[in-house]
């Protein structure tokens, strides 16, 4: 066995892990193949107040390689939380929201040196989820798991340059 690095010491630290380790990316041309991404077993718990904390964790799959990665990311004032690097691919950026019963997640794999491109290209996906959330009320706590149909999303990979 390898020993870890320190990348992958500091991702495990922020409740980051994949499965398997080693990096099938490598596999695929990343100009050319657009992963999508498969998410299921979301669930967060968040304060129902103003500048509250809590904690979001969701599965997210590279249909393109198969890698799996559970992602756990602590939620900022209850609603938000961005992840820069998973484990298994340490080029994407992924932006979680949630509001009103709804997860929002943005997804950005940013591809530096593709033969014949002056800037990065990135890979985005966007999915909107509907959650089914419980609550104490006003000020208490609140659960959210994916609502029905929603275990086996699938968000689409687009590759675009965008502009410095």
């Amino acid at each position: 066995m390898r020993p870890p690095t320190l990348l992958r010491l500091v991702l495990l630290g922020f409740g980051v892990s994949a499965s398997p380790l080693s990096n099938p990316l490598a596999d695929a041309d990343p100009c050319t193949s657009f992963p999508s991404w498969s998410v299921s077993d979301f669930t967060s718990t968040a304060a129902d107040a103003v500048g509250g904390d809590g904690k979001a964790t969701f599965k997210l799959i590279n249909n393109l390689t198969s890698v799996s990665d559970t992602i756990t990311c602590n939620l900022q004032v209850s609603y938000r939380c961005v992840i820069t690097g998973t484990p298994s691919d340490k080029d994407l950026i992924i932006h979680v929201g949630l509001r009103a019963e709804t997860l929002t997640l943005q997804l950005d794999r940013v591809v530096g040196a593709c033969p014949g491109r002056t800037a990065p290209l990135h890979v985005i996906g966007n999915g909107e989820l509907f959650l089914e959330c419980t609550g104490t009320g006003h000020g208490g706590t609140v659960s959210c798991v994916l609502g029905p149909g929603e275990d086996k999303y699938v968000i689409e990979g687009v590759g675009m340059e965008l502009a410095p």
